[in-house]
């Protein structure tokens, strides 16, 4: 029986209708997620997606003058920092407590000074789940510097200034960020 034979038998008999699709697609995916749970094998997609995110960054860096890519590249981290900028507008110490939580060592916000350092937790990795390992050439650190701009100016609703002080795909145990509030 060809497709389009089957496809027309099985309207006839009412076994494509919403109900019985819809029975079809539960007990499929019921049946996927038992079968994945506890599976400790890493996800064959995030693999690929890293290398290919990887090869465009040597070829974005090899065909792009720096300061293009540069600002390719705050612009892209910029998109990042959106979620967390909406999110914690106004609310730095709710941020502080948030990241502090997940990829954070230490934040210092000196009040007086408008001066906030940001430790990330010593790390062998990037923190960008894009990368794998140290395979990202260093010039992607401004997509990190682009989403701290983002972020911070947003929780503060002012302009501010951030310098990247250790990173990790420069050989360092951590990044760490200066952030001036202007």
């Amino acid at each position: 029986m060809e497709r389009k034979e089957f496809l027309k038998s099985a309207c006839t008999f009412g076994a494509c209708g919403c109900i019985g699709m819809n029975f079809l697609t539960g007990s499929m995916a019921a049946a996927h997620s038992e079968s994945t749970q506890g599976d400790d094998k890493p996800d064959w997609r995030i693999d690929f997606m890293q290398s290919r995110y990887k090869n465009l960054l040597y070829i974005l860096n090899d065909t792009l003058d720096k300061d293009t890519f540069i600002a390719v590249l705050k612009k892209l981290g910029a998109k990042c920092g959106d979620d967390f900028a909406n999110k914690y507008k106004n609310n730095p110490e709710g941020f502080f407590n948030f990241i502090k939580s997940l990829w954070a060592d230490t934040v210092e916000y000196d009040k007086e000074k408008g001066i906030i350092r940001v430790n990330e937790k010593i790390r062998k990795t990037c923190n960008c789940p894009f990368i794998r390992e140290k395979e990202a050439p260093e010039i992607l650190c401004n997509c990190s510097l682009g989403t701290q701009k983002r972020i911070y100016e947003s929780l503060f609703d002012r302009k501010v200034n951030v310098t990247l002080e250790k990173s990790v795909l420069r050989g360092d145990e951590r990044c760490s960020f200066t952030i001036q509030l202007l």
